[in-house]
């Protein structure tokens, strides 16, 4: 991580790409953690946008007017 902070074209190409390209251009032996960490963490997010993805149009399809209505006419039927 000290190398990558006194390394001004590392600097700057971490400024002005993608974050995942940046990652891409790394040397995988000089920052093999930093890439293993960097994959972790964009997976996490991969994985709870899908899941959102997924179950949004299911919650949209549970929600209506009456959904948390409690009266006795309700709890009677």
């Amino acid at each position: 991580l000290i190398e990558h902070q006194s390394n001004n074209h590392l600097k700057q190409l971490f400024l002005n790409v993608p974050k995942l390209e940046f990652y891409k251009c790394l040397s995988k032996s000089r920052f093999s953690n930093l890439i293993s960490h960097a994959q972790r963490i964009s997976a996490m997010f991969a994985s709870s946008y899908n899941c959102e993805l997924f179950f949004s149009p299911i919650m949209k399809l549970r929600k209506s007017c009456v959904r948390n209505r409690l009266t006795n006419e309700h709890l009677s039927s």
